[in-house]
């Protein structure tokens, strides 16, 4: 990854690999900011639509995750 282009279509790949094992990890935090950073990078890039359908539901599925968890630790309002 370090010597790919941020924008190069395989560094935004493995952006979901990353933010997929940030999850896996219990990382949600780190692993929503890896999602958004991909996102920002897409919307640069010009990427719409069904182009950022990938990311927007993986972005979704980390925000749930995350809330499901506080919200069964307690911590959640």
């Amino acid at each position: 990854l370090a010597t790919l282009s941020p924008d190069a279509p395989r560094a935004l790949l493995l952006q979901d690999d990353i933010a997929g094992a940030l999850a896996r990890l219990g990382r949600r935090q780190e692993a929503i900011e890896v999602a958004k950073a991909k996102l920002a990078r897409q919307a640069r890039m010009g990427q719409s639509g069904a182009a950022l359908y990938a990311t927007l539901a993986d972005l979704g599925t980390l925000h749930i995750q995350q809330s499901f968890n506080e919200a069964a630790s307690g911590d959640f309002e």
